[in-house]
């Protein structure tokens, strides 16, 4: 042979060669881009399922291939989603941040309230007096008002209705009572009740001590005669049966016991007898 003839056999040999590589190649790149080993997986397990007809196999292609049930990927899908579509997912409940316990909502009593009139007006506060309408019996109303209360003493914060004047006052105040800070009805009114009944004792502590000319005889006097000029018949009071009532539930005699005796061992309980004689109403 030539050996132009060797040289053009070479050549196609060599040519030959990188063809055959060249579709090799190909054909192994097509082969990895195509093969899935999940399905390749999956179908050998379908087959092992369809030869063993058991239903471990079944939950054993379930964990191998990860598959996730539908509701769950959907819940994903939409979790997802919510921030990019602003799809409305359900509220969260705040969290207790500090570990306190939020506060309950109040829950409406018909529980009474205190009456609280104007700081400025007089009095400042009340017990929880009963309300009337004016006509109505025992009730005790402002000039030209239609409503008013049950007597004038819970309104008053006056427990004894002591009679208002600028006397009796300063007996009050020299006997270490506070004075009244205005006149209702006629009647001394108090800044608070605490007021009023430290005011009444005083002022029997007054009398008591010979402070107050129309009691002439107290301390030494008795609580029927007391209440002849504490309650007297010309304001429309039964002096006896008002003293016979006190004496009652003090629990003593009218006739034998002395005021000086009261006011050293029952004072509170003959203030409470004296508050509930004037009518001193609330609920």
């Amino acid at each position: 042979m030539s050996f132009a003839f060797l040289k053009t056999k070479k050549y196609l040999i060599a040519s030959s060669l990188f063809v055959l590589v060249g579709v090799f190649t190909a054909a192994f790149i097509t082969f990895t881009n195509n093969y899935n080993p999940l399905e390749s997986k999956f179908s050998d397990n379908v087959l092992e399922k369809n030869s063993d007809s058991s239903e471990s196999n079944l939950v054993k292609i379930v964990e191998e291939t990860n598959f996730k049930p539908v509701s769950e990927e959907l819940v994903l899908s939409e979790e997802t989603k919510s921030g990019e579509n602003n799809i409305q997912t359900t509220p969260q409940k705040p969290q207790n941040v500090g570990g306190t316990q939020p506060s309950p909502i109040p829950t409406p009593t018909n529980t009474p309230i205190p009456q609280q009139p104007n700081p400025s007006s007089c009095p400042i506060q009340t017990l929880n007096c009963v309300p009337c309408n004016a006509g109505e019996s025992s009730c005790r109303t402002m000039p030209g008002a239609s409503t008013g209360f049950k007597g004038w003493a819970c309104q008053n914060n006056n427990p004894g209705n002591i009679r208002y004047s600028s006397f009796r006052a300063n007996l009050i105040t020299q006997y270490g009572g506070e004075a009244p800070c205005g006149d209702r009805g006629g009647y001394m009114a108090f800044k608070y009740y605490s007021s009023g009944r430290n005011g009444l004792k005083a002022y029997i502590k007054a009398i008591n001590a010979g402070a107050h000319s129309a009691y002439s005889g107290c301390g030494n006097c008795s609580i029927r005669f007391f209440f002849s000029k504490y309650a007297p018949a010309g304001d429309q009071n039964d002096p006896n049966s008002y003293s016979s009532k006190v004496a009652s539930w003090v629990g003593v005699d009218p006739d034998t016991t002395t005021i000086n005796w009261i006011v050293a061992n029952k004072l509170e309980e003959f203030v409470d007898a004296i508050k509930r004689m004037e009518g001193f109403f609330t609920y």
